[in-house]
């Protein structure tokens, strides 16, 4: 990059951010790293390196566990089964027998 500011314009203006500056820009960046889609050249000022690997991961859709949820997923089309109905043995107390 040989001219960081105007980089940045050109990212705010992509992003519509007309207040995009190169500090803002970097912090942006760095969101990038984390990602894997690029990481700063070391001991270069203003050099970057794109990583198309991370990049391509990063497009691809997150695959969800349904395990991972609190709670279980609702069905739209089902029975309403949100109202609870007290049963009879949680009010009354059985004797058993012998």
């Amino acid at each position: 990059m040989t001219d960081p500011d105007e980089v940045a314009r050109r990212w705010g203006e992509r992003k519509s951010k007309p207040n995009m500056n190169y500090d803002k820009l970097s912090r942006a960046l760095r969101y990038y790293y984390d990602k894997n889609i690029m990481t700063k050249v070391h001991g270069k000022r203003y050099a970057y390196k794109f990583d198309f690997a991370g990049l391509a991961q990063a497009m691809q859709p997150v695959q969800t566990d349904p395990s991972m949820y609190r709670y279980p997923p609702m069905c739209l089309t089902c029975p309403d089964t949100t109202t609870t109905h007290q049963s009879s043995t949680s009010s009354e107390h059985h004797t058993v027998h012998e």
